[in-house]
């Protein structure tokens, strides 16, 4: 892991390929007083971005988690 993985509320993104199809990767470390987290999304197959946290298991649909959060429509997304 290099330092910048590791450097706090940065955003770093990586270009790889799964499946024989491109996907990116955007991943953030956020560090709070007493916690850090680690947040994953991806845009891979049919550009669909999905997001995963290490203490959820699989992926979500990031749509579903915005909703989730309370922008329901199209105009606050």
């Amino acid at each position: 892991m290099t330092l910048e993985d590791l450097a706090p509320n940065k955003i770093l993104v990586e270009y790889n390929q799964r499946y024989d199809e491109n996907i990116e990767v955007t991943k953030v470390f956020s560090r709070g007083k007493d916690t850090a987290l680690w947040s994953l999304v991806e845009r891979g197959r049919r550009s669909i971005l999905e997001v995963s946290f290490p203490s959820v298991s699989g992926r979500i649909n990031f749509v579903t988690l915005l909703r989730s959060l309370g922008l329901e429509t199209d105009m606050d997304m």
